[in-house]
């Protein structure tokens, strides 16, 4: 995780000018910074309506945000499916694209974001970005911490040179991060496909019970520097993402299906139901039922 001493743990400017509704000016709407400590709720602040964040239904944004995770983990949710977010992942979210993210209950994280929109914006990231969306693994970047810094200095002093400041800073953003992606994707073209084709047949094979050492062995590499790789561009070794996997698959079951408990553990991988409830227990806090019976109150409470 990038330190910062400066840093306080949690930092939020909602700029005051009319940035939803004027899509033919550059403007930035809203920065942050937060600390999200293990067992703290989520998000932290009062979010504004205009973003609508709820964990369980998801939201869509008329705007373009930025968000970078420098510590922890959690998890993403978009029409594709979930994905563990770990250190240094970087999470674009575009005007429409329907999403739902959150931290490790038991670990917590540290996130920036920026939202921004206008026809200068639209272009940079059709030019640099094509039609990606969602969670990218960026890497942790200093360089891209401290601009986020500076834009949280100048969203902080709102004067008459704010915006404009503003706009230079997510403009290099947006290049730096265009180009730290082009170079690691150069860099690291092997580790990369490797560590995307074991991701994918976890994904794909989650109801299984999946040796890793095999799996690498039939890939063609070793397990030793499959792990190494593996944790080095993930925060976490290969068998903790597939834990973590199955917690957040398990997850999504509870809250959207009524299939019975001993049905989920045996459909997200887990040896056995007593496995699969003290897994759940100790990264969530509380046991399959009580997390299902929760999010149902929740749901019929927003009835």
């Amino acid at each position: 995780m990038i330190q910062n001493t400066n840093r306080h743990t949690s930092r939020f400017s909602l700029l005051s000018f009319e940035t939803v509704s004027n899509e033919n000016e550059d403007l930035i709407s809203t920065i942050g910074y937060q600390e999200v400590a293990p067992q703290q709720d989520y998000p932290v602040r009062v979010i504004p309506q205009r973003y609508g964040f709820n964990m369980d239904r998801g939201r869509r944004l008329a705007e373009y945000q930025i968000v970078y995770i420098t510590g922890g983990t959690g998890v993403i949710e978009d029409s594709d499916g979930s994905k563990v977010i770990t250190p240094g992942t970087l999470i674009l979210l575009r005007p429409g694209y329907w999403h739902s993210y959150h931290p490790n209950r038991d670990i917590g994280w540290t996130e920036y974001y920026i939202g921004f929109n206008g026809p200068t914006f639209r272009s940079d990231v059709r030019r640099f970005f094509g039609d990606r969306k969602g969670p990218v693994e960026l890497g942790l970047s200093a360089t891209l911490v401290d601009l986020f810094e500076q834009a949280l200095f100048y969203a902080e002093r709102q004067c008459s040179q704010t915006m404009p400041m503003l706009q230079a800073i997510v403009i290099h953003m947006l290049s730096l991060i265009n180009y730290n992606l082009a170079t690691k994707n150069r860099n690291d073209d092997r580790v990369v496909t490797a560590i995307n084709a074991v991701k994918q047949h976890m994904a794909n094979h989650l109801s299984e019970q999946i040796d890793i050492q095999a799996l690498a062995a039939g890939m063609g590499m070793s397990y030793t520097w499959l792990r190494r790789m593996f944790k080095k561009n993930t925060g976490m070794a290969p068998a903790q993402y597939l834990q973590q996997l199955r917690i957040h698959s398990s997850m999504y079951f509870l809250r959207n299906t009524t299939l019975p408990v001993k049905n989920v553990a045996l459909d997200c991988g887990f040896s056995t139901p007593e496995y699969f409830s003290a897994a759940f227990q100790e990264s969530v806090g509380m046991s399959p039922g009580a997390y299902r019976a929760a999010h149902t109150e929740k749901d019929h409470a927003a009835d």
